[in-house]
């Protein structure tokens, strides 16, 4: 998360989708997607996963907690890992759960740069309205790539300094409006103009900022420190959170590990996470 102070308001329970590696310090409780272990490291671009809070693993499209069950919903840098099909019910599902909540994802100048394969989509704000682009050709910017690690390393410690070019967040109240924007992916490219843009910048960029990132990094002081909060400040704990869990196929509650409807199990714990069993299916 690039814009963590842009997150304005304080929350009683904090539901953070994707928490990755430096997830929100005062995030309550972790939702994540079930994926195998190698598409998972491919998906986290093979960081580990912080640790600290419980973690819900879910399959399906579904959530698995009740209708508001948190005040605030964090999912930074998530969206664009989202299926193109699945976005409007994974943003309509944010909403379910909580009435608030924030959303970071880049904008086509990072993938021009970066093209990453997992990435499925892009995204911009104009008017406190989301707007997603589908990602429908593979990002040309070969003479971006060519100024700028011709000229400037390390390139993503130029993209940090640099965020609001290649990222957007915004933080929504009782509504996230968003708008699908299906086949107008290649049409944002003005590759020209971004060229002028950064060689501008970089002329103005100190010379020790050009360090390439090491140990002593403000990213690593900063994992360091969120680290620490994290131990500081516990979050749900399962007595806690049973009570806003709710079946995923058939929206039972869930009492213990059990579907109310059924007994038949649903959760089961293992160090310090959650997870939906593969049985947790229409009883």
């Amino acid at each position: 998360m690039f814009f963590r102070p842009r997150i304005t308001r304080s929350h009683k329970r904090i539901l953070e989708i994707g928490p990755g590696a430096l997830p929100f310090p005062l995030s309550d409780v972790w939702l994540d997607y079930e994926f195998d272990p190698e598409e998972r490291k491919l998906q986290s671009g093979g960081v580990e996963p912080a640790r600290g809070r419980i973690c819900v693993f879910y399959s399906g499209r579904r959530f698995p907690f009740r209708d508001g069950a948190f005040d605030y919903v964090i999912a930074s840098h998530v969206l664009e890992h989202v299926p193109w099909d699945r976005l409007p019910e994974f943003l309509a599902e944010m909403q379910r759960v909580a009435p608030a909540g924030y959303v970071e994802l880049p904008r086509w100048p990072y993938e021009l740069f970066f093209d990453v394969n997992e990435h499925v989509s892009t995204g911009d704000v104009k008017d406190q309205t989301l707007y997603l682009y589908r990602k429908t050709c593979r990002t040309p910017g070969a003479d971006l790539r060519r100024v700028v690690l011709g000229e400037y390393r390390p390139l993503r410690d130029f993209v940090s300094q640099n965020r609001e070019l290649f990222f957007c967040h915004l933080e929504w109240h009782d509504q996230l409006k968003a708008h699908f924007c299906d086949n107008d992916y290649p049409a944002a490219f003005d590759e020209s103009k971004l060229v002028t843009i950064l060689r501008d910048e970089m002329a103005r960029m100190p010379q020790e900022r050009r360090r390439v990132i090491g140990s002593d990094s403000l990213f690593a002081r900063l994992s360091r420190k969120f680290s620490r909060m994290l131990r500081r400040r516990p979050g749900l704990n399962l007595q806690d959170l049973i009570p806003i869990l709710e079946c995923p196929r058939n929206r039972d509650s869930v009492n213990s590990d059990l579907c109310d409807s059924s007994g038949r199990p649903v959760f089961r714990e293992s160090n310090g996470d959650l997870f939906l069993l593969p049985d947790a299916g229409v009883h």
